[in-house]
């Protein structure tokens, strides 16, 4: 169910980024997501990956 939201939300970022400054902390906060897209969609095909980071923030 989710994939097609991760795929469009992916979509969005790029035609968004291109419209802001380089210079735009909200810009460089989605080059830094951008750069990492696939580490972070792996999810999508490993159904072993956790989206929380209370096992890493909560000892």
């Amino acid at each position: 169910h989710i994939a097609p939201l991760v795929a469009e939300f992916e979509t969005w970022m790029k035609e968004s980024r291109g419209r802001l400054s380089r210079h735009n902390s909200v810009a460089k906060a989605m080059d830094y997501m951008l750069t990492r897209w696939e580490a972070f969609s792996r999810f999508l095909n490993d159904g072993r990956i956790c989206l929380t980071t209370d096992g890493v923030e909560k000892p």
